[in-house]
This record gives C-alpha cells, sequence and structure tokens, in this order.
C-alpha cells in the first residue's frame, strides 16, 4: 500500500500555549476551590452552631423558651472559638445588667416587706414570675425578711447597716435605761417609804432580816417543829407518855425512853418554832423559860397535856401572824407601815414575856 501524502496535510499542528494563560488559569481554578471550600465550611458552621442553639434550648414549666447559656458557650468553642468568645463576652454583659435590674428590684422588694403586706405582696411577685418568690416562707418571718433584706446590699452597706443598727440601738437602750431611772425616782419619791421617819426606817430595816428567814425556809421549819409538839400532845392524850407520880423523881437514866424522848422533842420543837417565829427577839434564856413553865414530869399527864396544847395553839397562831406580816411587807414596797394585825391573832412580842400558868 502506497503512503497517502494528503494524511499530514489532514492532521492540526499542535497548539503552543502562552505560559502566562496556564498561570491564569490556574490560578482561578484553586480560587473557585477556595471559595467551594469557604462557602460549605461556612454553611458546616452555620448548621453546627444551629443544632448547638437546638441541643441547649430549654423551655421551663410556663412554656417560656430559653438557652443554656454554659453550656451553649462550651459547645461553640469547639466549633468556633473566636466566636464563642464573642458571644459570652456579649451574654455576660447582659447577664451583668439583668443582674444588676433583678438585684435593685430585689433590694426594694426587699426593704419594702413587713409583717402587714408580707403576705400580699409574696402573691404579687409569684404572680410575675419574680426569681425564687415562691420559695419564700408562707408565712411572715422577721428572721427571713431581715436576711433577705441584708442579701441585697454589698459588703460596704452592710457595714453601714450594721453600724447603723447597733448605734440605734445603743440610743434605744440609753433612752431605755434613762426612762427606767426617771421611774424609779418617780416611784421612790411617791412610794409612801419616801416619807418614812428614821423610826419606822429602823423596824423595817429590822423586820427584812426577819423577813428573808421566814420566806427562805424558816416559815416551813417552824410548822413542822410545830407539828412534831402536836404530836407529842397526841402521845398524852393516848396515854403513850405519861408524867406525873414518881415520873419526876428518877434520874434519866432510869426514865421511860418514850418520856425523855418526849422531853426532846417539847425541848427541840420550842426552841426552833420560837426562833423562827420571834426571829430577832427570840433569846435562849426566853426558850428555856417557855419549856420550864409547859413541860413538867412531875405534873400529871393531863396538865402537861393542857400546857402544850396551848402553846401549839399559841404558835400556830403566832406562825399565822408571822405570815400575814411578811406578806405585807413584800406587798408594801418592804415597809411594815401602815401594818395591824387582825384582831384576835397573837403577837410575837406579847407571846415573848405570856408565861402559861402552872395547872392545878
Amino acid at each position: 500500500m502506497g503512503i497517502d501524502s494528503n494524511i499530514i496535510l489532514q492532521g492540526r499542528t499542535p497548539e503552543l500555549l502562552n505560559p502566562l494563560d496556564v498561570a491564569s488559569k490556574t490560578m482561578n481554578m484553586k480560587r473557585m476551590m477556595q471559595e467551594g471550600q469557604v462557602y460549605e465550611d461556612k454553611q458546616t458552621e452555620k448548621q453546627n452552631i444551629s443544632d448547638i442553639f437546638k441541643r441547649n434550648a430549654m423551655t421551663d414549666a410556663d412554656g417560656k423558651a430559653s438557652i443554656n447559656h454554659k453550656s451553649a458557650i462550651s459547645d461553640l468553642y469547639k466549633v468556633n472559638p473566636e466566636k464563642a468568645m464573642s458571644w459570652e463576652k456579649e451574654w455576660n454583659s447582659h447577664g451583668l445588667e439583668k443582674q444588676k435590674l433583678i438585684t435593685e428590684q430585689a433590694k426594694q422588694f426587699a426593704w419594702a416587706l413587713n409583717r402587714d403586706n408580707y403576705t400580699d405582696m409574696r402573691a404579687e411577685k409569684i404572680q410575675s414570675g419574680f426569681p425564687n418568690a415562691e420559695k419564700m416562707p408562707e408565712v411572715y418571718s422577721e428572721r427571713f425578711v431581715k436576711n433577705f433584706q441584708m442579701m441585697t446590699l454589698n459588703a460596704e452597706e452592710q457595714m453601714k447597716y450594721k453600724s447603723s443598727e447597733l448605734a440605734n440601738e445603743k440610743t434605744r437602750i440609753d433612752t431605755s435605761k434613762t426612762k427606767a431611772e426617771i421611774d424609779k425616782i418617780n416611784r421612790e419619791s411617791s412610794s409612801p417609804r419616801a416619807k418614812l421617819s428614821d423610826g419606822q426606817k429602823s423596824v423595817d430595816k429590822k423586820f427584812a432580816e426577819d423577813y428573808n428567814n421566814w420566806t427562805s425556809g424558816g416559815g416551813d421549819s417552824a410548822k413542822l417543829e410545830i407539828k412534831k409538839l402536836k404530836d407529842v400532845s397526841v402521845s398524852l392524850a393516848k396515854k403513850k407518855v405519861t408524867t406525873g407520880a414518881l415520873t419526876g423523881m428518877f434520874p434519866d437514866r432510869i426514865t421511860s425512853d418514850k418520856v425523855l424522848s418526849a422531853r426532846s422533842d417539847v425541848q427541840s420543837t420550842i426552841m426552833n418554832s420560837l426562833r423562827q417565829i420571834l426571829g430577832s427577839a427570840f433569846t435562849e434564856k426566853e426558850g428555856e423559860r417557855v419549856i420550864k413553865n409547859t413541860w413538867n414530869e412531875a405534873d400529871t399527864t393531863e396538865n402537861n397535856l393542857k400546857r402544850i396544847n396551848r402553846l401549839v395553839e399559841n404558835l400556830e397562831s403566832s406562825a399565822i401572824a408571822k405570815d400575814n406580816k411578811a406578806s405585807y411587807f413584800e406587798q408594801n414596797n418592804s415597809s411594815l407601815i401602815g401594818f395591824k394585825a387582825p384582831q384576835g391573832s397573837t403577837n410575837q412580842e406579847t407571846m415573848k414575856t405570856n408565861e402559861i400558868e402552872w395547872a392545878d
């Protein structure tokens, strides 16, 4: 087969590209690829941010939507740290302004509360959605309100408030103390005691010691001693103890134990009861005289019984009189001025010198 000389003529002459054109086209293609990647990255970021907001969206009990800012910012830092930082700053600023507003409202609310309006104001704040209003006690509590008020103050305001409270308390105490002193002076000046004579003051001072002893157990002790004397009376009445005949003639070592016991009770009872009833007017000698005039073992049982019964009656009457006197002293500003013993009661001073006659 022969060669077709026309084939060469039928082919194209190779096109030689301009190096500048090749470089330009390469750069344009690269730019287009970069722009496409940027667009794709932005779309991905946009979707990621949308997902973050959806994931951190919240709805409260009233159906109000909100965002968990702390969690959302944390997720956003993983996607776009620069944007996360910018939004965090903006949200913090917004949060501070909101918190400042709430704090100011809380301060106004706290310091407006009092016992009379507490229930109504609490209900109003709950209705308006005021933070944590529903957690407030249902019933007014002075302690809670005071703590609530202090929480709304900063450190400097708290110090000023406490200083003011201390100053007010000192003024109140000083005023109260001054008023109490004035009242005391007025009471003392208008009291009958202020007009007492020196003699009456001396009487009151002397009785004050007897009053203290009598009301500090002396009265009860005297009544117990009188009861012991009554027991001796019962023993004599039932002939468990007898006197007279040869009883008083024998020495103690051969005297009946019952008689010796009765004698001891009579002696101790008379001494102790008279000491309490007569108080400062009592003397040992006077006590011994009363014992001698009351108990005589040489006398008959009947006569000893009569004298003991008479003494018991006398002592009981004197104890009642001492009770009345002490009560009057206590209620009359520690003074016996104006005191009059009830008619028929035994006067203690008279008792001191009242001798009991021996029965025939």
